[in-house]
Protein backbone atom coordinates (compact mmCIF):
# COMPACT_ATOMS: atom_id res chain seq x y z
CA UNK A 1 0.00 0.00 0.00
CA UNK A 2 2.90 2.37 0.96
CA UNK A 3 4.57 1.24 -2.26
CA UNK A 4 1.07 2.71 -4.52
CA UNK A 5 1.07 5.88 -2.24
CA UNK A 6 4.93 6.73 -3.22
CA UNK A 7 4.35 5.57 -6.86
CA UNK A 8 0.96 8.34 -6.76
CA UNK A 9 2.62 11.00 -5.23
CA UNK A 10 5.57 10.77 -7.78
CA UNK A 11 3.37 10.17 -10.44
CA UNK A 12 1.47 13.83 -9.43
CA UNK A 13 4.47 15.62 -9.16
CA UNK A 14 4.76 15.60 -12.81
CA UNK A 15 1.47 15.53 -13.98
CA UNK A 16 0.27 17.71 -16.65
CA UNK A 17 -2.59 20.41 -15.33
CA UNK A 18 -4.60 21.98 -17.36
CA UNK A 19 -4.07 20.37 -20.77
CA UNK A 20 -6.78 22.22 -23.43
CA UNK A 21 -7.31 21.43 -27.21
CA UNK A 22 -7.22 23.97 -29.96
CA UNK A 23 -9.17 24.29 -33.10
CA UNK A 24 -5.93 23.77 -35.23
CA UNK A 25 -5.21 20.66 -32.78
CA UNK A 26 -2.76 22.36 -30.98
CA UNK A 27 -1.92 21.36 -27.37
CA UNK A 28 -1.51 24.28 -24.65
CA UNK A 29 -0.64 23.14 -20.99
CA UNK A 30 -0.23 25.80 -18.77
CA UNK A 31 1.22 26.12 -15.03
CA UNK A 32 3.07 22.75 -14.76
CA UNK A 33 4.85 21.86 -12.00
CA UNK A 34 8.28 20.14 -13.11
CA UNK A 35 10.82 18.72 -10.55
CA UNK A 36 14.16 18.95 -11.23
CA UNK A 37 16.47 18.29 -8.24
CA UNK A 38 15.16 20.75 -6.10
CA UNK A 39 14.18 23.29 -8.39
CA UNK A 40 10.76 23.79 -9.48
CA UNK A 41 10.21 24.80 -13.44
CA UNK A 42 6.89 26.45 -14.56
CA UNK A 43 5.89 26.48 -18.49
CA UNK A 44 3.60 26.29 -20.77
CA UNK A 45 3.34 24.60 -24.49
CA UNK A 46 2.32 25.97 -27.77
CA UNK A 47 3.02 24.48 -30.94
CA UNK A 48 4.94 21.30 -29.04
CA UNK A 49 7.53 24.34 -27.77
CA UNK A 50 7.77 24.95 -24.27
CA UNK A 51 7.96 28.51 -22.05
CA UNK A 52 9.44 29.21 -19.34
CA UNK A 53 6.98 30.80 -17.07
CA UNK A 54 8.52 30.35 -14.14
CA UNK A 55 11.22 29.36 -12.33
CA UNK A 56 13.81 28.34 -8.86
CA UNK A 57 17.57 28.74 -9.07
CA UNK A 58 19.85 26.67 -11.06
CA UNK A 59 20.52 25.22 -14.86
CA UNK A 60 17.88 25.42 -16.87
CA UNK A 61 16.77 22.43 -18.63
CA UNK A 62 16.58 21.59 -22.79
CA UNK A 63 13.73 19.85 -22.65
CA UNK A 64 10.59 19.79 -20.31
CA UNK A 65 7.90 16.76 -20.17
CA UNK A 66 9.30 16.22 -23.99
CA UNK A 67 8.81 19.28 -25.14
CA UNK A 68 12.04 20.97 -26.03
CA UNK A 69 12.23 24.93 -24.23
CA UNK A 70 12.38 27.70 -26.92
CA UNK A 71 11.53 30.59 -24.73
CA UNK A 72 11.40 32.77 -21.14
CA UNK A 73 8.65 34.42 -20.63
CA UNK A 74 9.59 34.99 -16.67
CA UNK A 75 11.24 33.43 -13.75
CA UNK A 76 10.82 33.23 -9.76
CA UNK A 77 13.26 35.06 -8.12
CA UNK A 78 16.13 32.79 -8.56
CA UNK A 79 19.75 33.16 -7.24
CA UNK A 80 21.29 31.98 -9.95
CA UNK A 81 20.12 30.74 -13.57
CA UNK A 82 22.00 29.27 -16.66
CA UNK A 83 19.87 29.52 -19.89
CA UNK A 84 19.62 26.21 -22.00
CA UNK A 85 21.39 26.30 -25.41
CA UNK A 86 17.80 25.29 -27.00
CA UNK A 87 16.28 28.86 -25.84
CA UNK A 88 15.74 31.14 -28.81
CA UNK A 89 13.36 34.13 -27.25
CA UNK A 90 13.63 35.78 -23.81
CA UNK A 91 10.99 38.76 -23.29
CA UNK A 92 12.19 41.68 -22.15
CA UNK A 93 10.58 41.50 -18.35
CA UNK A 94 11.79 38.03 -17.97
CA UNK A 95 14.48 39.33 -15.37
CA UNK A 96 12.30 42.84 -14.01
CA UNK A 97 11.47 40.92 -10.63
CA UNK A 98 14.43 38.70 -9.71
CA UNK A 99 15.27 40.79 -7.13
CA UNK A 100 17.76 37.95 -5.53
CA UNK A 101 19.46 37.09 -8.71
CA UNK A 102 22.95 37.24 -8.81
CA UNK A 103 24.32 35.71 -12.16
CA UNK A 104 23.22 34.87 -15.10
CA UNK A 105 25.15 32.29 -17.20
CA UNK A 106 24.29 30.73 -20.46
CA UNK A 107 25.22 27.46 -22.21
CA UNK A 108 28.41 27.91 -24.19
CA UNK A 109 26.32 25.70 -27.37
CA UNK A 110 23.97 28.25 -27.01
CA UNK A 111 23.61 30.28 -30.51
CA UNK A 112 21.53 32.87 -29.32
CA UNK A 113 22.68 34.18 -26.26
CA UNK A 114 26.20 34.61 -24.37
CA UNK A 115 27.11 35.40 -20.78
CA UNK A 116 30.55 37.87 -19.44
CA UNK A 117 30.69 38.28 -15.72
CA UNK A 118 27.22 37.32 -15.09
CA UNK A 119 25.35 39.69 -17.17
CA UNK A 120 23.43 38.48 -20.28
CA UNK A 121 24.07 39.26 -24.03
CA UNK A 122 22.75 37.86 -27.45
CA UNK A 123 25.44 35.94 -29.12
CA UNK A 124 27.72 38.32 -30.49
CA UNK A 125 27.55 41.14 -27.22
CA UNK A 126 26.02 43.84 -29.27
CA UNK A 127 22.84 43.94 -27.23
CA UNK A 128 23.15 44.11 -23.23
CA UNK A 129 19.88 42.08 -22.40
CA UNK A 130 19.93 41.74 -18.77
CA UNK A 131 22.50 42.92 -15.52
CA UNK A 132 21.47 40.47 -11.92
CA UNK A 133 20.09 42.58 -9.76
CA UNK A 134 22.43 41.88 -6.69
CA UNK A 135 25.23 43.10 -8.73
CA UNK A 136 27.65 45.61 -6.83
CA UNK A 137 30.08 48.45 -7.64
CA UNK A 138 31.39 49.49 -10.31
CA UNK A 139 30.28 47.60 -13.94
CA UNK A 140 31.73 48.99 -17.42
CA UNK A 141 29.72 47.70 -20.15
CA UNK A 142 31.82 46.27 -23.08
CA UNK A 143 32.71 48.17 -26.45
CA UNK A 144 31.05 45.74 -28.75
CA UNK A 145 27.39 46.87 -27.16
CA UNK A 146 25.43 49.56 -29.48
CA UNK A 147 22.15 48.68 -27.78
CA UNK A 148 20.59 48.51 -23.74
CA UNK A 149 17.73 46.58 -23.75
CA UNK A 150 14.63 47.05 -22.07
CA UNK A 151 14.84 46.51 -18.16
CA UNK A 152 18.54 45.57 -18.31
CA UNK A 153 19.61 47.37 -15.46
CA UNK A 154 16.03 47.57 -13.59
CA UNK A 155 16.73 47.46 -10.18
CA UNK A 156 20.77 47.19 -9.59
CA UNK A 157 20.76 48.95 -6.65
CA UNK A 158 23.96 47.90 -5.53
CA UNK A 159 25.69 49.75 -8.58
CA UNK A 160 27.28 52.85 -7.85
CA UNK A 161 29.07 53.26 -11.21
CA UNK A 162 27.82 52.14 -14.47
CA UNK A 163 30.25 53.27 -17.97
CA UNK A 164 28.51 53.12 -20.82
CA UNK A 165 30.82 53.04 -24.17
CA UNK A 166 30.32 55.27 -27.08
CA UNK A 167 28.96 51.97 -29.23
CA UNK A 168 25.95 52.43 -27.68
CA UNK A 169 23.06 54.02 -29.68
CA UNK A 170 20.07 53.20 -27.88
CA UNK A 171 18.75 53.22 -24.12
CA UNK A 172 15.87 50.85 -23.61
CA UNK A 173 12.63 51.39 -21.75
CA UNK A 174 13.27 51.26 -17.61
CA UNK A 175 16.66 50.08 -18.80
CA UNK A 176 18.55 51.60 -15.66
CA UNK A 177 14.90 51.86 -13.64
CA UNK A 178 15.71 52.13 -9.65
CA UNK A 179 19.18 51.70 -9.60
CA UNK A 180 19.21 53.59 -6.61
CA UNK A 181 22.66 53.34 -6.12
CA UNK A 182 23.85 55.54 -9.10
CA UNK A 183 25.41 58.99 -8.19
CA UNK A 184 26.35 60.30 -11.89
CA UNK A 185 26.22 59.14 -15.05
CA UNK A 186 27.03 60.11 -18.30
CA UNK A 187 25.29 59.51 -21.66
CA UNK A 188 27.72 59.28 -24.91
CA UNK A 189 27.23 61.60 -27.86
CA UNK A 190 26.23 58.05 -29.57
CA UNK A 191 23.50 57.61 -27.90
CA UNK A 192 20.34 58.83 -30.18
CA UNK A 193 17.49 57.75 -28.09
CA UNK A 194 16.85 57.73 -24.31
CA UNK A 195 13.85 55.31 -23.41
CA UNK A 196 10.98 56.17 -21.18
CA UNK A 197 11.47 55.34 -17.73
CA UNK A 198 14.99 54.98 -18.45
CA UNK A 199 16.65 56.11 -15.23
CA UNK A 200 13.12 56.52 -13.32
CA UNK A 201 13.04 56.80 -9.82
CA UNK A 202 17.76 57.12 -9.59
CA UNK A 203 17.00 58.93 -6.36
CA UNK A 204 20.36 59.05 -5.84
CA UNK A 205 21.96 60.58 -9.10
CA UNK A 206 22.95 63.94 -8.75
CA UNK A 207 24.75 64.28 -12.15
CA UNK A 208 23.94 63.66 -15.51
CA UNK A 209 25.58 64.30 -18.78
CA UNK A 210 23.42 64.10 -22.10
CA UNK A 211 25.62 63.62 -25.04
CA UNK A 212 25.09 65.76 -28.16
CA UNK A 213 23.66 63.12 -30.40
CA UNK A 214 20.24 62.33 -27.99
CA UNK A 215 17.16 63.47 -30.57
CA UNK A 216 14.42 62.34 -27.88
CA UNK A 217 13.68 61.78 -24.11
CA UNK A 218 11.32 59.53 -23.48
CA UNK A 219 8.14 60.09 -20.96
CA UNK A 220 9.48 59.54 -17.15
CA UNK A 221 12.81 59.26 -18.39
CA UNK A 222 14.42 61.20 -15.48
CA UNK A 223 11.27 61.13 -13.53
CA UNK A 224 12.20 60.91 -9.17
CA UNK A 225 15.63 61.62 -9.29
CA UNK A 226 15.20 63.39 -6.48
CA UNK A 227 18.97 64.21 -6.30
CA UNK A 228 19.41 65.88 -9.85
CA UNK A 229 20.08 69.49 -8.83
CA UNK A 230 20.69 70.34 -12.61
CA UNK A 231 20.30 69.30 -16.48
CA UNK A 232 21.46 70.24 -19.97
CA UNK A 233 19.20 69.35 -22.59
CA UNK A 234 21.47 69.43 -25.78
CA UNK A 235 20.81 71.42 -28.94
CA UNK A 236 20.04 67.42 -30.82
CA UNK A 237 16.90 66.82 -28.61
CA UNK A 238 13.71 67.75 -30.38
CA UNK A 239 11.36 66.11 -28.49
CA UNK A 240 11.06 65.69 -24.27
CA UNK A 241 8.78 63.44 -23.20
CA UNK A 242 5.06 63.54 -20.77
CA UNK A 243 6.56 63.57 -17.17
CA UNK A 244 10.13 63.49 -18.40
CA UNK A 245 11.39 65.30 -14.89
CA UNK A 246 8.62 64.92 -12.56
CA UNK A 247 9.48 64.92 -8.97
CA UNK A 248 13.31 65.90 -9.55
CA UNK A 249 12.45 67.37 -5.69
CA UNK A 250 15.92 69.02 -6.03
CA UNK A 251 16.20 70.38 -9.40
CA UNK A 252 16.92 73.83 -9.74
CA UNK A 253 17.97 74.62 -12.81
CA UNK A 254 17.19 73.36 -16.50
CA UNK A 255 18.43 74.64 -20.37
CA UNK A 256 16.67 73.60 -23.36
CA UNK A 257 18.42 73.19 -26.50
CA UNK A 258 17.78 75.02 -29.58
CA UNK A 259 15.96 72.17 -31.51
CA UNK A 260 13.29 71.35 -29.03
CA UNK A 261 9.60 71.28 -31.08
CA UNK A 262 7.75 69.05 -27.94
CA UNK A 263 7.55 69.37 -24.50
CA UNK A 264 5.43 66.66 -23.23
CA UNK A 265 2.69 67.24 -21.04
CA UNK A 266 3.71 67.60 -17.18
CA UNK A 267 7.31 67.08 -18.59
CA UNK A 268 8.68 69.08 -15.01
CA UNK A 269 5.54 68.92 -13.03
CA UNK A 270 6.15 68.56 -9.07
CA UNK A 271 9.86 70.48 -9.37
CA UNK A 272 9.66 72.40 -6.74
CA UNK A 273 13.17 73.91 -6.62
CA UNK A 274 13.08 74.63 -10.48
CA UNK A 275 13.62 78.67 -10.18
CA UNK A 276 15.88 79.09 -13.41
CA UNK A 277 15.28 78.01 -16.96
CA UNK A 278 17.56 78.76 -20.14
CA UNK A 279 16.44 78.92 -23.33
CA UNK A 280 19.19 78.32 -25.89
CA UNK A 281 19.31 80.94 -29.17
CA UNK A 282 17.54 79.07 -32.61
CA UNK A 283 14.26 77.78 -30.45
CA UNK A 284 11.69 78.53 -32.72
CA UNK A 285 8.95 78.36 -30.46
CA UNK A 286 7.81 78.04 -26.84
CA UNK A 287 5.01 75.22 -27.26
CA UNK A 288 1.53 75.11 -24.77
CA UNK A 289 2.21 74.82 -21.25
CA UNK A 290 6.03 73.86 -21.83
CA UNK A 291 6.65 75.76 -18.32
CA UNK A 292 3.49 75.57 -16.13
CA UNK A 293 3.54 76.10 -12.86
CA UNK A 294 7.64 76.41 -12.39
CA UNK A 295 8.67 78.19 -9.65
CA UNK A 296 10.65 80.26 -11.73
CA UNK A 297 11.99 83.97 -11.21
CA UNK A 298 12.39 85.57 -14.44
CA UNK A 299 12.94 84.10 -17.76
CA UNK A 300 14.76 85.30 -21.49
CA UNK A 301 12.99 84.66 -24.23
CA UNK A 302 15.71 84.27 -27.31
CA UNK A 303 15.58 86.46 -30.30
CA UNK A 304 14.74 83.24 -32.05
CA UNK A 305 11.06 82.94 -31.15
CA UNK A 306 8.32 83.84 -32.91
CA UNK A 307 5.43 82.28 -31.22
CA UNK A 308 4.86 81.62 -27.14
CA UNK A 309 1.48 79.12 -26.77
CA UNK A 310 -1.29 78.66 -24.23
CA UNK A 311 -0.57 78.49 -20.35
CA UNK A 312 3.46 78.18 -21.89
CA UNK A 313 4.19 79.90 -18.53
CA UNK A 314 0.70 79.71 -17.12
CA UNK A 315 0.78 80.04 -13.36
CA UNK A 316 4.47 80.72 -12.74
CA UNK A 317 3.15 82.96 -9.53
CA UNK A 318 6.67 83.73 -8.57
CA UNK A 319 7.82 85.25 -12.13
CA UNK A 320 8.55 88.82 -11.68
CA UNK A 321 10.88 89.49 -14.84
CA UNK A 322 10.90 88.56 -18.35
CA UNK A 323 12.61 89.65 -21.25
CA UNK A 324 10.10 89.29 -24.84
CA UNK A 325 12.31 89.95 -28.08
CA UNK A 326 10.67 92.13 -31.12
CA UNK A 327 11.12 88.49 -32.49
CA UNK A 328 8.05 87.64 -30.54
CA UNK A 329 4.82 88.33 -32.85
CA UNK A 330 1.98 86.02 -31.23
CA UNK A 331 1.70 85.60 -27.89
CA UNK A 332 -1.71 83.29 -26.73
CA UNK A 333 -3.74 85.05 -24.33
CA UNK A 334 -3.05 82.50 -21.91
CA UNK A 335 0.40 82.07 -22.30
CA UNK A 336 1.29 83.91 -18.42
CA UNK A 337 -2.10 83.59 -17.10
CA UNK A 338 -2.13 83.93 -13.06
CA UNK A 339 1.71 85.45 -13.35
CA UNK A 340 -0.05 88.00 -11.12
CA UNK A 341 3.72 89.52 -10.00
CA UNK A 342 4.51 90.47 -13.62
CA UNK A 343 5.26 94.14 -13.77
CA UNK A 344 2.32 96.28 -15.44
CA UNK A 345 4.73 97.22 -18.17
CA UNK A 346 5.34 94.10 -19.38
CA UNK A 347 1.69 92.63 -19.00
CA UNK A 348 0.90 95.51 -21.32
CA UNK A 349 3.62 94.78 -24.00
CA UNK A 350 2.59 90.85 -23.78
CA UNK A 351 -1.32 92.14 -24.64
CA UNK A 352 0.26 94.10 -27.79
CA UNK A 353 1.18 90.32 -28.90
CA UNK A 354 -2.14 88.90 -28.60
CA UNK A 355 -4.43 87.92 -31.01
CA UNK A 356 -7.29 90.18 -32.20
CA UNK A 357 -10.41 89.05 -32.90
Amino acid sequence: MRKILLSILILSAYSVVGITQTSEGERTVKRIPFITGEDNWYYKVENDEATITGAGSGEMPSELNGYPVRKVASFRDPRTITIANTVTSIENNAFEWCFNLTKISVDPDSTTYSSEGGVLFDKFKTTLIACPARKEGSYIIPSSVTRIEVNAFAHCSSLTSIAIPNSVTRIGDSAFSNCTGLTTLTIPNSVTSIGDKSFYNCTNLASVSIGSGATNIGANAFAHCSSLTSIAIPNSVTSIGEKAFESCANLTSISIGSNVTNIGRNALASCPALTSVTLADGLPEIGASWFMNLPIINIVIPPSVKSISGNAFGFCINLTSITIPNSVTSISSSAFSGCDKLPKETLDQIKQKEPKY
